[in-house]
């Protein structure tokens, strides 16, 4: 423990001076929380998962839904406490002896679901897997650049060697969405799609797409303190109304609301509504590779027929506050919203449309996704906004699976217009790399050789002020270039029935803390 707790306080120690980590400024602000009690092992959990998960693949999906239903069942080398500091997980310890090194020592006796021992070899399986281009991982073309080789030393140790320094190496493994350590082979053996075997705290029994994912506690888990839940059950439900249907009736123990679904229940003695700042940049894309967006002229005069503070206010009732591409509260890192140089000019928008050769406007389409309702709203206000200086922009909702391959990683670019949103990132680069490198599988069409440079000298740059100053230039050129138009970062809501203790909401967005929930019975 001792040499853990060495290797820790140096780690810091490279954090502070390298940028690495979140250091997340004021993180939980929620209502209701009860007192601490002692925790009862044993009970059962029904949460709702709003969102299909699509596929349990902990290497290539880079859907957000994904990885709310694999993050109970792989864990990676490190991983983030509550406070979004970086701790260890399957590594008991860790060291860098020079930038481009790192060294982990795996914990012993680890155990994945099907009984067998966790060694190094899984995690370089797993690790090449993800940056294999035939795997086509969103999350490894961000890692890709800087992985040289992944190296056994011995049984319980591992070593990266880096071709150049990368910072968020740490956070990048901490997020797990990419990272994810299976069994050596397994993916060749079972349908990743649907089975699961990792290491993590509730084992996969069931998948059933469109409907629920059934976990159960994984009794031979390092930490043999955890989980409290006997299992835990995530209905896929969509409707809102069901959520809060669930809640009153008791058969449901945790639902993620809207604020409006929040309002429904006030009163109700027997549910504790949550409420905590999230990193979650609901972002309106253009595709500057489809005519007219290519014209930068256009895509400016979309930011400035849009009032992002309606959009707030009346698709996110208020629970939401506006934000750059880094989002609101996210440490020091972000840049406050009255320094993004946008307003609501309509009058100027009309002007560089017709500069643009378009005087009378044209037609567009915005998609979105009915499973997340907020984005619906968000395109009626945006149309509304967007018919003002001439744009007829008609929304196309689809089911949640169509919208991902027509406007997600790796090659859809089958959209005008969409509307999404970029979740917690490990790191400031996590924010931009995806979306606006012009070497980025995940780009859409942007191309800014100055972005680029940028770009690629913040995420190698040890001096954090100077990487928060590479950032914030680059912040400037996509505001002013509007690839993406960031539209604010919300608020989160959260409910659960009150014999549910100990469950933490993560400004992440991440449940990994049901491992520390359980179920109070009087």
């Amino acid at each position: 423990m001792a040499a853990d707790r060495m290797t820790r306080r140096t780690l810091l120690r490279h954090m502070a001076a390298t940028g690495a980590g979140v250091a997340m400024a004021p993180l939980l602000t929620h209502a209701g929380r009860l007192p601490v009690l002692a925790q009862q092992p044993g009970g059962f959990l029904y949460a709702a998962q709003e969102v299909d998960p699509v596929s349990l693949d902990p290497h290539n999906r880079s859907n957000f839904s994904s990885f709310q239903a694999f993050e109970h069942i792989y864990e990676s080398l490190v991983a983030y406490d509550k406070s979004m500091n970086i701790i260890p997980s399957l590594a008991q310890s860790w060291s860098i002896p020079d930038p481009t090194t790192y060294v982990f020592a795996l914990r012993r006796n680890v155990r994945f679901h099907d009984g067998s021992e966790l060694v190094a070899d899984d995690v370089k399986y797993s690790l090449d897997r993800m940056l294999d281009p035939k795997t086509a991982s969103a999350w490894g073309s961000i890692l890709k650049p800087f992985v040289d080789r992944v190296e056994v030393i011995d049984r319980s140790t591992v070593r990266l060697r880096l071709t150049k320094p990368y910072p968020p190496l740490l956070g990048w493994f901490a997020y797990r969405r990419g990272s994810g350590i299976a069994k050596a082979g397994s993916a060749e053996k079972m349908n990743f799609n649907v089975q699961a075997n990792g290491t993590g705290p509730f084992a996969l029994k069931e998948y059933l797409p469109e409907s629920h994912i059934l976990f159960t506690k994984h009794k031979g888990y390092w930490d043999s303190s955890l989980p409290y839940l006997d299992g835990f059950m995530m209905k896929v439900l969509v409707q809102e109304d069901t959520r809060v249907a669930g809640l009153l009736t008791r058969t449901l123990d945790y639902a993620f609301l809207s604020p409006e679904g929040a309002d429904r229940l006030k009163g109700v003695a027997h549910v504790n509504v949550m409420r905590s700042l999230r990193a979650f940049v609901t972002m309106l894309r253009t595709n500057p590779s489809r005519r007219p967006w290519s014209d930068v002229r256009v895509r400016q005069a979309l930011a400035l027929g849009i009032d992002r503070k309606a959009i707030i206010e009346k698709a996110a009732g208020g629970a939401g506050v506006l934000s750059g591409f880094i989002p609101t509260g996210y440490g020091d890192w972000y840049t406050p919203a009255d320094k993004i140089p946008w307003r609501h000019d309509p009058e100027r928008a009309r002007r560089l449309l017709a500069e643009a050769g378009f005087p009378q406007g044209f037609r567009t389409t915005i998609k979105a996704s009915p499973q997340y309702p907020e984005f619906i709203s968000s395109a009626v206000v945006i149309a509304d906004n967007l018919k003002q200086i001439g744009i007829d922009a008609q929304i196309q909702q689809m089911e949640w699976g169509q919208f991902v391959r027509d406007t997600g990683a790796a090659g859809g670019n089958n959209y005008d217009l969409a509307i999404t949103a970029f979740v917690f990132r490990h790191d400031p680069d996590g924010y931009f790399r995806f979306y606006y490198h012009s070497k980025d599988p995940n780009n859409p069409g942007y191309l800014n050789p100055k972005v680029d440079d940028l770009m690629d000298k913040a995420v190698t740059t040890v001096d954090r002020r100077e990487r928060k100053r590479l950032y914030t230039e680059m912040e400037r050129i996509l505001a002013d270039e509007v690839p993406y138009m960031p539209l604010y970062t919300s608020h989160k809501v959260e409910a659960v029935q009150r014999r549910v203790k100990g469950y933490v909401p993560m400004f992440s967005d991440s449940r990994e803390f049901f491992k520390e929930t359980w179920i109070e019975r009087g």
